[in-house]
């Protein structure tokens, strides 16, 4: 698969989950709506806030399960080893120096 398809499917998944979690503040802003909710207009906007950004995250695990999916393992563990291989030679003088 190229690559601009995997990056299409990822930005894709992410723009479905912006909606999903947009739709989500509307229903709840249309049953909450009343005389409470424009008295406490910044406590009800902050809620709305934090129902849009827990929905999202909800609603685009599968864009970032997907992309992290379609990382290569060795992208992924190439830079890993190379500073793993730095902290792993320097570790030694280091511990000598802490005391531990």
């Amino acid at each position: 698969m190229k690559t601009s398809h995997k990056v299409g499917m990822i930005a894709g998944g992410f723009a479905g989950a912006f909606l999903v979690a947009w739709a989500a503040v509307a229903v709840h802003v249309a049953a909450t709506s009343g005389p409470d909710r424009d008295a406490s207009s910044g406590m009800y906007a902050f809620g709305d806030a934090i129902l849009f950004l827990a929905v999202f995250v909800f609603a685009a695990a599968t864009s970032i399960g997907l992309g992290l999916f379609y990382l290569n393992r060795r992208d992924l563990t190439r830079p890993g080893a190379r500073s793993r291989d730095r902290l792993a030679t320097r570790g030694a003088p280091v511990r000598n120096v802490v005391g531990s």
